[in-house]
């Protein structure tokens, strides 16, 4: 898997980098999130502008990472989606259980709001 990570005070933003987003593409993606947890840029951003197909399965293992992140207490947020992995997402009827947006700044807000009532919440 190509991706390039840019890292932020709370978050990093994944650029993903191949055209076809596959399971083994997922699983390491899972990988890199998961072992970022406990980091204080543990929030993501990942961004599919290069990604022009995706295997359904791998939509839906990014479903499960979805979920798992806010299990944690980490934003995930997915951005730049392009139209044919957007209808494939729509398909598998994931849209509503994800985070999604149509740029890398709209991502930047989300993280930032939910850092901030993450805060509120915890009463620090």
């Amino acid at each position: 898997m190509k991706v390039k990570v840019d890292t932020k005070e709370i978050f990093y933003v994944a650029r993903l980098e191949d055209t076809l987003f596959s399971v083994n593409m997922a699983e390491e993606l899972t990988s890199i999130v998961t072992k970022k947890f406990h980091e204080p840029a543990k929030n993501v951003i990942i961004d599919f502008q290069k990604i022009v197909k995706a295997e359904n399965q791998a939509l839906i293992d990014l479903a499960i990472l979805h979920q798992l992140a806010y299990k944690n207490e980490t934003s995930f947020v997915l951005c730049n989606i392009q139209p044919d992995v957007l209808h494939t997402f729509e398909e598998l009827h994931l849209i509503e259980a994800l985070n999604i947006t149509p740029t890398e700044s709209e991502a930047w807000d989300i993280v930032q709001m939910e850092e901030i009532e993450r805060e509120l919440l915890s009463g620090d």
